[in-house]
């Protein structure tokens, strides 16, 4: 979820860039899309996800964004899923529509001023304040229409709310009366009908907890016995319920069954499953036929299921109620332990087995970290306590005192001594059986992050008050490193123990020495640094940013390389320990390993959230990754070779295979695009466009590619760069381009709500006129003679090559970006997407 979605038409582009750093400075998460594509259904979906996981929506005005078909759905939604809604003006605009439900609702409200003349420092202050206020309110609105759209989606009642998240729904939908925002329908649905299945669930498991005692008591008479009356219990159960409330409660009924049986059986499966069996035979006499009837056997088919499948995934450690927040290997790379959000660490091994469940800390479980040896593993809360444990999840000591939350525990290299940072403005030293050796005073803001050097003599700690500190083991100040403009995030030694880098919120890294002199400023990210790491041999650093981009450096500051390809701020960059392949995690739920070249070896998809840690296992054959979708996974590393386009300046907006798959043709908001062959060669730069490029296609024998432009036009060259024509004529935008089959023709679609053909020589041929609002794709039949155009009036056309419309296809309700012909047989049936 993030704090604000900012809707905007892209003319205000650079205006936007200035708010969203200043929202970043004021430590906010920004949603915004700085992207020139076609709306795609792919892409309004996730424009859609972004609106409804804001707590605030922000709309920029000026007559380009009043006038955007786009602006004006994105409004829609955020009135549809009642989203506070702040609009301010960054250029005057007189152009609302009368009758239009966005405008008037955008009219509605008071307007911020951040037009040229105004004083932007001001009236962004009034725009934080504004939206600061009744922030408790406001994030619980949106996690809950987050959780209701899921849930409304298919209305799975394996997503309706449970416990005290439903108690304290419905305590917040009680106090909602006349707050802004107001809850939606469905919020109220979504509420009311968890706890419908939760009432209905209680009845069903109270009469099934009667049934276990029974059966208890008499499992004397065997497994058959038990399983017997455990099942007809539950049709008992059934049966109990009012007929209104058995579709509620079903599912809930046989999935609490399930759970008490294979509790009960304690692994014996075989005989739980033939029982099972025997006694749905004896019920089948007495069934009804019914729809509800016939739903309890699918159940029962499921616990079958379930009890068959004992083991879990080995690759996935599950089990937690919230997100995971750690993973770490143990040295041997046999154990892994997590930590959740439901106050507890678990210890799995390697195959994903649970080993222990950490248990006593009474808030969440920030992170956790084994011993050097083995042994022993430390874990931090925000309980303000931190825990030493067993492997076996026996507590050894618990380490108390903190004024503040604990953020992060480490050991030292021989196990002996653990340093904790905590909220209080401290790090302080342990011994492992909880005996305090030293307290580390003199930072002025939280520490967030401590680490000994690998000999054990010194401690670095961050703090956000924009300094690290070295000490020594007892606590004596040794330097400060000054010179941050931001907080501090992260700080870790080198190998050797000679150098320090740290991380900060001032967008840049610094490596000092350990006398706390500056050696090198690691300059280059856009965005805040949140992590960077030494190489095992010292001679180089990792950074990871919320830039989207993860480097690698020399010690000296040198760029060596730049790792692009995530989609999402990267979180945790971390080398593998001989130096040869780094991970990155993301908030766009991969993680992905690269050679120190910034060659991409291997995406790690499978989380469903942002991955918050990534780790190396100590031989580098194993990854462990943890994910706010409430997982922890561990990953083969497996090597496969790919060549990386490099050479671009800016983002790149398209990339296409020529027919017969030997060329690649990359188009770039730098203006240019450039024809590569599939070994990652550059063949060509084609140069020529004034605006950002946002397509490029090859022709059918791979001899001419078609570029597109938001300079409004469209240009045609031969692979080696060389420009043939350009074409000229439309007043907005171009959004796509195509050759026929046969490359005599190209047809263009544009923001100016017309088509265009033309000959390659760029002579127009035509011109489609008839939509009214932006034409996203157009294309050529097979046989050249015909072309489908999709636009965003909810139509799609069908033309002669002459530009004579033949057909229009009404009746599109949702959004629709492309259209293609199937065959010269069935020109009139369209496949749309």
């Amino acid at each position: 979820m993030t704090d604000v979605f900012i809707s905007y038409s892209r003319k205000d582009k650079e205006f936007v860039s200035t708010l969203y750093a200043a929202f970043e400075r004021s430590q906010r998460n920004i949603w915004v899309d700085w992207n020139n594509i076609p709306l795609t259904s792919d892409w309004w979906a996730e424009i859609e996800k972004g609106i409804e996981a804001a707590d605030t929506f922000v709309f920029v005005i000026s007559p380009d964004s009043i006038a955007s078909p786009v602006c004006t759905k994105e409004v829609d939604h955020a009135v549809l899923h009642n989203k506070r809604l702040f609009p301010i003006v960054r250029r005057d605009a007189n152009n609302f529509e009368v009758g239009n439900v966005a405008h008037d609702k955008i009219k509605q409200h008071n307007w911020l001023m951040f037009r040229e003349q105004d004083d932007f420092e001001k009236s962004f202050e009034t725009l934080t304040e504004t939206i600061s206020l009744d922030l408790e309110h406001l994030h619980r609105h949106t996690r809950l229409l987050v959780r209701a759209i899921e849930w409304g989606n298919g209305r799975s009642d394996s997503l309706l709310l449970r416990g005290d998240d439903l108690a304290n729904a419905e305590q917040w939908l009680a106090a909602s009366v006349g707050k802004d925002p107001q809850p939606t329908e469905l919020q109220g649905t979504y509420i009311k009908n968890s706890r419908d299945v939760e009432d209905a669930s209680d009845r069903a498991i109270s009469i099934l907890k009667n049934a276990e005692r029974k059966a208890k008591n008499l499992v004397k008479f065997g497994s058959l016995f038990l399983v017997g009356t455990l099942l007809i219990a539950a049709v008992g159960a059934w049966v109990s319920i009012d007929a209104s409330n058995r579709k509620i409660a079903l599912a809930n009924m046989t999935l609490k069954t399930a759970k008490a049986k294979v509790a009960l059986l304690d692994g014996d499966g075989l005989k739980f499953m033939l029982s099972a069996l025997e006694t749905v035979n004896q019920l089948k006499q007495t069934a009804d036929g019914s729809q509800e009837w016939q739903l309890i056997q699918q159940d029962v088919v499921a616990i079958l299921q379930q009890a068959n499948y004992l083991v879990p995934e080995q690759n996935l450690l599950q089990g937690y109620k919230g997100f995971v927040s750690s993973a770490d290997f143990s040295a041997d790379g046999s154990k892994v332990v997590t930590t959740a959000n439901d106050k507890t660490a678990r210890v799995w091994d390697i195959k994903g087995n649970l080993i222990a469940e950490l248990k006593g800390h009474t808030e969440f479980v920030n992170s956790a970290k084994f011993s050097p040896d083995g042994s022993k593993i430390v874990t931090v809360s925000f309980d303000r306590t931190a825990r030493v444990w067993d492997v076996n999840g026996n507590q050894i000591a618990e380490l108390k005192g903190y004024t503040g939350s604990v953020f992060s525990a480490n050991f030292s290299a021989d196990s002996s001594k653990i340093v904790i940072a905590s909220q209080d403005k401290t790090a302080r030293v342990w011994d492992v059986n909880g005996n305090l050796i030293a307290e580390l005073k003199g930072h002025t803001g939280f520490v967030s992050d401590a680490n000994f050097s690998a000999d054990g003599s010194k401690i670095v700690t961050v703090s956000e008050d924009k300094t690290a500190r070295v000490w020594d083991i007892n606590g004596k100040l040794i330097a400060e490193l000054t010179g941050h403009t931001g907080g501090v995030f992260r700080a870790n030694f080198s190998a050797d123990s000679s150098k320090i880098v740290t991380a900060s919120l001032d967008k840049t890294a610094r490596v000092w020495d350990i006398n706390g002199k500056l050696i090198a400023k690691l300059k280059g990210h856009t965005n805040v640094v949140v992590d960077a790491n030494f190489s095992a041999d010292g001679s180089k650093i990792v950074t990871a940013s919320y830039d989207k981009t993860a480097r690698v450096w020399d010690v000296k500051g040198n760029l060596i390389t730049e790792l692009k390809g995530h989609i999402g701020g990267v979180n945790r960059a971390n080398f593998s320990a001989d130096a040869s392949k780094i991970v990155t995690g993301s908030n766009d739920s991969t993680a992905r390993i690269w050679d120190v070249k910034g060659n991409l070896i291997a995406e790690l998809k499978g989380h469903t959230s942002a991955i918050n840690g990534v780790n190396f296992s100590t031989d580098g054959r194993k990854i462990v990754t943890t994910s706010d979708d409430k997982t922890s996974r561990v990953w083969e590393v497996q090597e496969s070779k790919v060549a990386e386009l490099k050479g671009h300046t800016d983002r790149v907006t398209d990339a296409n295979l020529s027919p017969d798959g030997s060329k690649i043709v990359t188009t770039s908001d730098d203006n240019k695009t450039r024809v590569w062959d599939v070994n990652g060669k550059l063949i060509a730069e084609l140069k020529g466009h004034t605006g950002s490029l946002s397509s490029a296609n090859f022709n059918a024998d791979g001899s001419k590619i078609v570029t597109t432009s938001d300079d409004n036009t469209a240009q045609v060259w031969d692979v080696n760069g060389k420009l043939i024509a350009e074409l000229k004529g439309h007043t907005g935008d171009i959004r796509s381009a195509n050759f026929s089959a046969d490359g005599s023709k190209v047809v263009t679609a544009s923001n100016d709500n017309t088509a265009r053909v033309w000959d390659v020589k760029g002579k127009l041929i035509a011109e489609l006129k008839g939509h009214t609002s932006f034409v996203v794709s157009a294309s050529f039949s097979a046989d050249s003679n015909q072309i489908v155009t999709i636009s965003y009036d909810n139509t799609a056309r069908l033309w002669d090559h002459k530009g004579n419309q033949i057909a229009e296809l009404k009746g599109l309700t949702g959004d629709v970006s492309e259209a293609n012909f199937i065959g010269l047989t069935q020109r009139e049936k369209m496949m749309r997407k």
